[in-house]
């Protein structure tokens, strides 16, 4: 046991020495975040965002996690594996972006220093199911993924609903969510005893095409949702503000940061003007 948390712990202060942190404009994700190789499933092309505070559309939960985008195109980390039908994303990486505030900030910092923390998606045949497992990367004791029927997370895909997409105007958040690529979905164990109270939902919308470019009108959304001002108390608090990080652009309003390796391909992204 020693020697395995021995491991673990030179792991932990090793593996993530040749990450930095960088900001970008809000208005330049396309840009900002690595879009996933042709070759990739359509499913897994182009930039989504998971809505989970409900700004946008429904929600069933009280807080969002704040993250902002996500792509499938960090293959310094991983690649798609079409035997197994996975691919792996690293919410520390270059295609997982953060809200530049204060708890944008913390959970970035938990995720990269405390946890190696990162998802599985694993899709089913048709892909109109990915599963979606929380992970952690243990170095050369291998990786631990919370088995599904514990905890399960899994993204089901919407039918398009030509006609009545794009929302009209003044609908409700769960009309919104009906033009939704995707229903997130969550359960665990003791979800059968609580009733409806035992499945989760938020939707994740498509905001990027695998072209690169912007759907609308979910695209706009995501900006005005991105582009939030942040609590100036909480940041006073908590001493995590934008000046906590080095990138002069992080000092800017509307900017967002993700991790970008300071080697390797994923390293170009550092330098370009964004």
């Amino acid at each position: 046991i020693f020697f395995m948390t021995a491991v673990f712990i030179l792991y932990l202060l090793t593996s993530r020495g040749d990450y930095e942190t960088t900001c970008y404009r809000n208005d330049a994700v396309t840009a900002a975040l690595p879009l996933a190789p042709k070759h990739y499933p359509k499913e897994l092309q182009g930039i989504i965002w998971m809505d989970q505070s409900g700004f946008y559309s429904h929600s069933d939960l009280p807080y969002g996690v704040p993250d902002l985008a996500l792509s499938f195109g960090d293959t310094d980390f991983s690649e798609y594996d079409p035997e197994s039908r996975t691919v792996e994303v690293s919410v520390w990486g270059p295609a997982w972006s953060w809200m530049n505030r204060w708890d944008g900030r913390l959970f970035f910092s938990v995720f990269q220093w405390w946890l190696p923390y990162h998802y599985i998606f694993e899709l089913n045949d048709d892909v109109s199911v990915i599963q979606v497992y929380p992970t952690i990367r243990l170095g050369p004791l291998g990786s631990v993924s919370m088995p599904k029927w514990l905890l399960s997370f899994t993204m089901e895909k919407l039918p398009t609903k030509e006609g009545d997409c794009p929302p009209k105007a003044g609908a409700s958040k769960k009309d919104i969510a009906k033009c939704a690529t995707w229903d997130r979905k969550s359960t665990s164990l003791i979800s059968p005893l609580l009733g409806r109270f035992g499945v989760i939902h938020y939707y994740v919308w498509q905001i990027v095409d695998g072209e690169g470019k912007p759907v609308q009108p979910y695209y706009d959304v995501y900006q005005d949702f991105a582009n939030r001002k942040p609590s100036d108390l909480l940041s006073k608090l908590t001493g995590l503000t934008a000046g906590t990080f080095t990138d002069p652009m992080c000092q800017e309003a509307g900017t967002a940061f993700r991790g970008v390796r300071a080697t390797g391909p994923a390293a170009a992204l550092a330098n370009v003007e964004l």
